[in-house]
């Protein structure tokens, strides 16, 4: 199927990707290789301006590609050799904070997580407690996690991730002491686990009872 999507007009390609679900679209992406994402994500988005407007296909392409290279190649025009630099880390991560979970989470890859330093600086500077759990879905993303995490906690309040980050810092020192421990030995964390104890339940105010009459002391109307 990406061998006759290839052959498509630009029109062909815009119609025949609407058509796709997402994971089918995740699926497709990850066929081409980093050029086409850039390029059919703009062929689409070019000729579909003035009859489309409303879908962003060269967002959808570049969120399906799980590829952050391809995706500022096609969004911003920027390179692979331009990747240490701060504007292509702060359009990559406005990028990915713009997402929704599950699209956020088709970059976050074990081998995207252990050797994509862009990834890596994302994580530290912009996730929650949340994002590290719902990221951490298998033994090998829960170790990686567990590395970038780790590293930054044993430098303490000279790390990135306090200086950026002092919300996810703390809530990691309030989780239970073996949380990040747990991560590089590849355990994956539960609920419970992404920031110290649940939450008690409150329980409902206990209504007040009206005043008892006395016996021999009942009230007449004034």
């Amino acid at each position: 199927m990406a061998q006759t999507f290839r052959t498509l007009s630009a029109r062909g390609k815009a119609e025949a990707w609407k058509t796709m679900g997402g994971d089918k679209k995740n699926e497709m992406a990850k066929l081409f290789n980093k050029e086409e994402v850039a390029s059919f994500g703009k062929q689409m988005k070019n000729v579909m301006r003035g009859v489309d407007p409303g879908t962003k296909y060269d967002r959808e392409m570049a969120a399906a590609s799980g590829d952050t290279v391809a995706a500022m190649k096609l969004l911003h025009d920027m390179d692979e050799n331009q990747r240490e630099t701060p504007e292509y880390q702060k359009n990559l991560d406005n990028f990915l904070v713009s997402l929704e979970e599950k699209e956020r989470n088709n970059f976050m890859t074990e081998e995207n997580l252990y050797y994509n330093e862009n990834i890596q600086k994302h994580i530290v500077n912009n996730f929650s407690m949340r994002d590290v759990g719902s990221v951490a879905k298998t033994a090998g993303q829960a170790r990686a996690m567990g590395i970038i995490l780790g590293d930054e906690m044993e430098r303490g309040e000279s790390s990135d991730l306090y200086r950026n980050n002092e919300q996810l810092y703390k809530r990691i020192k309030l989780a239970p002491a073996n949380f990040v421990l747990g991560l590089r030995q590849g355990k994956i964390p539960r609920p419970q686990d992404y920031g110290g104890k649940r939450r008690q339940q409150q329980q409902p105010p206990q209504q007040q009872q009206p005043p008892q009459q006395q016996a021999g002391t009942q009230q007449t109307p004034t």
